[in-house]
């Protein structure tokens, strides 16, 4: 039976440990022209003229597969995201 104990045997993650909040990621979308349309509750509605509107949930930290569909709707690469954040 194998023993878990060491970590150096688990495969690492591709994944980065940056959090991002919901105001953070509304102004990354702003510098490429988005605009907020509506906000109802916690969520804001932004559109852009060029891009499909997206839904930013105004939490402390958006979720790794949220923030992923965000940018994946705003036709984006992470890496431009990452650079629109700073």
């Amino acid at each position: 039976m194998r023993s878990w104990t060491s970590t150096s045997s688990r495969p690492e993650r591709a994944t980065s440990s940056r959090h991002f909040r919901g105001a953070a990621c509304i102004a990354a979308l702003a510098r490429l022209g988005y605009t907020i349309l509506r906000q109802k509750g916690s969520h804001v509605r932004l559109v852009c003229p060029k891009r499909p509107p997206v839904t930013v949930p105004l939490h402390h930290e958006i979720d790794r597969g949220t923030l992923r569909s965000i940018i994946r709707t705003a036709e984006i690469s992470v890496e431009e995201f990452n650079k629109l954040v700073g």
